[in-house]
């Protein structure tokens, strides 16, 4: 459904399998490459858009893909209230121009480790799973591998999502067992 068209700014709202997380599509390159979740105000920092969207009361989570925004609402709150406000602020902030981080922000997957194994895993999760999970408005980063064990971490639509352990196991797990025979097992940090 399409919200706002503001000065050829469109913003379309995509339900995610998370509900208290919807997925706001800009027809603007948000980053370059990767992606950027803020957790709280205090980790929003380095993004004035985070930082205004955080400043409506109910936003508890922000984060940014290449061409999205993930917003987590708190449970308190409902879609109805948010909606409106969420989106002017996208479209306002983005009309005048402003960034969406300033140059400190952190894009992409966490670095860690190295070796054949590693390597295959980043690049599954780069070209293969990091895509499929944003389209529904989330996202996964690589935090280490040892022992055939797998940390990675869940963001946006993906963290707190009651399909989440599913996603984790029958679809990231699965995948990548299937492809590196060395994984064991994939854990959320």
């Amino acid at each position: 459904m399409s919200t706002s068209n503001a000065d050829n700014i469109e913003i379309t709202i995509e339900r995610t399998p998370n509900p208290n997380t919807v997925k706001l599509v800009a027809n603007r390159k948000l980053l370059s490459s990767g992606a950027i979740n803020f957790t709280d105000q205090k980790s929003a920092t380095s993004s004035p858009l985070a930082t205004r969207l955080f400043a409506i009361q109910g936003v508890k989570g922000v984060m940014f893909g290449t061409d999205f925004v993930s917003v987590t609402k708190s449970d308190e709150s409902d879609w109805k209230d948010l909606h409106r406000a969420v989106v002017e602020a996208i479209t306002d902030h983005l009309r005048k121009g402003l960034p969406v981080c300033d140059a400190t922000g952190a894009v992409g997957c966490a670095c860690g480790g190295d070796g054949d194994v590693v390597q295959q895993i980043r690049s599954i999760l780069e070209k293969e799973i990091r895509p499929a999970l944003a389209a529904d408005g989330g996202d996964i980063t690589f935090e280490g591998y040892e022992n055939g064990v797998l940390r990675v971490k869940l963001r946006g639509a993906c963290s707190g999502c009651p399909h989440a352990a599913a996603t984790l196991r029958m679809g990231v797990e699965a995948h990548l067992r299937k492809k590196i025979p060395q994984i064991r097992q994939v854990v959320s940090v």
